[in-house]
This record gives C-alpha cells, structure tokens and sequence, in this order.
C-alpha cells in the first residue's frame, strides 16, 4: 500500500467522520466523540450516557442524536476517528525514502506505540465486552475491511524488505500472522511486565520480530533419532520443557 492507498483510506473514513462540509460542524462531532471516548473509557460503556456525553461536550442531547441514532453508533464513530489517526501515523512510512527493514520496524513500533493513544480501541482489544457487544451491532464487513487495509499494508512493506523474494502466498501468511502477533502482544498482560524503558522495549521488539519475519524460508530435515537413544519419560520431557 502506497501514500496514494492510505490518503485514499482516510479520505473514506473522513467522508465517514464527517459527512457535513462546514468546519464548524466538523468540529461540534469531533468535540462529540471525543468526548465520548473519554466516558467510554473511564465510566464503561453502559454507564455512559447520550446525557453525560452531551454535557462532557457542551453541547445539548438532541444535537448527539442529530448526529449519531445511538451509543452503538456513537462508539464506533469515535473508534474510527482513533483509527484516522493510526493511519494518519502510516503516511510518512509509505512516504520516506529509508530502507525496507527500517520501514518495517517503523511500523511494527507504531502499532505498539499507538495502543497506548488509542484509548478505545485498546479497551475493547483489552476485553472490554461492553464494546465488543456494542460493535456487534455494526456491519461485520467494515471490520474484516480494516484487518485487509493493515495486512495489504504490511505486505507491501515485506515485498520490499525481502527484495520480492519471497512467494506472495508466502508472505500474505507472514502479513497476517504479524498482524495476528502484534494484536496478542499488545493486548496480552505479559507486555513488558519488566518495565523496560519504554522506547527501549519497543526497538528491542522490533528488532526480535523483523529479524525473524524477513529471513528467507529454509528447509530442514529433522534427524532420525538413534536407536540405542531411549525415549524419555512423560515426566522428564515435562521437565525438560521448563528447563
């Protein structure tokens, strides 16, 4: 995915966000959801109410509903406007002349970064049923979009830092499962439980993953085990495994 593709994204979403032309307005929806964000976050997502986010706003209640018919609808608009942002963040990695493999690690540091500024979107990855039962109610087809737009992105990057030497088949299934990694790992609690300094962890987990996610794809053979070896027990292959 080129500058070209990404514009053309937050174009669509912009069209999504803002569907008036006025700036003034543009302006009283986003003071809207982000204010609504805001709730969401602390309060919970049935605690929230259209009244709350009204007065968080300064706005009156009848102007929420004017532009948004419910809380479900409300709370997929402000995490859309977070992912305006995430993709607003991407422009410069489609735009710079640096290397593939620094491009590469640019991104994978975004996405970790950008879960810690993307409030909404990291509770419900975080399991934040509230609001995965709320974006149940939206068109499931703008969700498997979003996940296309990143792999086809990240894809891009992997033709470039592998040299176009990889299979494409191979390097869609690369594309997913880095997606697939960096979602586990930023919603897992095991992210850095070391308290590593925060840029520091975030170069050194780029790194780990480029390092390994670029390599060529080699072939080995497992070696035939010797006779005389014995098996060892179920007890000691447990141990073995902790060792």
């Amino acid at each position: 995915m080129d500058a070209a593709e990404l514009n053309l994204a937050i174009e669509t979403i912009d069209t999504f966000l803002w569907p008036e032309r006025e700036p003034k307005l543009r302006n009283k929806r986003e003071r809207i959801l982000r204010s609504a964000t805001e709730l969401f976050v602390r309060l919970g997502y049935k605690k929230t109410s259209i009244d709350e986010v009204a007065k968080r706003a300064g706005v009156a209640k009848g102007t929420v509903y004017l532009y948004y018919r419910n809380k479900a609808e409300l709370v997929y608009h402000a995490a859309s406007l977070e992912e305006r942002t995430f993709l607003q963040r991407m422009l410069p990695l489609s735009e710079e002349n640096s290397a593939p493999r620094e491009k590469l690690r640019s991104f994978i540091i975004l996405c970790v970064q950008m879960t810690r500024e993307m409030p909404l979107i990291s509770s419900l990855i975080q399991g934040d049923h509230e609001i995965e039962l709320a974006f149940q109610e939206i068109d499931q087809t703008v969700v498997g979009n979003a996940n296309a737009l990143q792999v086809n992105f990240v894809i891009h990057l992997l033709e470039s830092a592998t040299s176009n030497k990889v299979p494409r088949t191979e390097l869609e299934a690369r594309g997913q499962v880095l997606i697939d990694l960096l979602f586990a790992l930023t919603t897992s609690s095991f992210m850095n439980p070391h308290g590593i300094e925060w840029d520091r962890y975030t170069n050194a987990l780029a790194d780990v993953v480029v390092d390994g996610v670029i390599s060529p794809k080699t072939s080995t053979k497992a070696k035939p085990r010797s006779a005389a070896r014995s098996r060892p027990s179920s007890g000691s292959r447990k141990a073995a495994a902790f060792s």
